[in-house]
């Protein structure tokens, strides 16, 4: 299994407002495609904190796949593609971009990359869709940055 984590990031969510995103049936299919969900948080949208978590998970913990979700639209506070470009050391263009292309959402500015031997991964809030069509991707990026 592939230690991974799970960070949600909206307002609304960390208030207790809003559900959605971050359903179970995301989590079976991490599980089902192997990967272990040893960590999972929620976020407001504040840049300073989605660093602060990413950068825990990467450095401390040694997670192999993190994945974000929300906060990657337009909106003013929608800073999670920022925040993890931060702390990138190499991108992953290809994998943000099979997500804007095979979800039809121009506007989605995910970014993907690596930081150390972690592979980060913004998701739309339609994270289970999303997740379902880049699997395949990230099985090989991870199987490739692992030697």
């Amino acid at each position: 299994m592939v230690p991974s984590g799970l960070l949600g990031i909206s307002d609304a969510w960390a208030r207790g407002e809003r559900t959605g995103g971050l359903t179970p049936g995301l989590r079976s299919l991490l599980q089902a495609a192997g990967f272990e969900l040893t960590h999972y948080e929620i976020v407001p949208q504040e840049a300073a904190q989605i660093r602060r978590v990413l950068r825990l998970w990467v450095d401390r913990e040694g997670l192999s796949l993190i994945l974000t979700v929300g906060a990657a639209g337009l909106a003013p506070r929608d800073l999670a593609p920022e925040a993890t470009r931060e702390l990138l050391t190499r991108e992953i263009p290809g994998l943000a971009e099979l997500l804007r292309m095979g979800l039809r959402l121009p506007l989605f500015r995910g970014a993907a990359g690596i930081r150390g031997q972690s592979l980060i991964l913004n998701l739309p809030e339609d994270a289970e869709t999303a997740l379902r069509l880049v699997l395949g991707p990230l099985k090989s990026a991870l199987k490739e940055l692992r030697g």
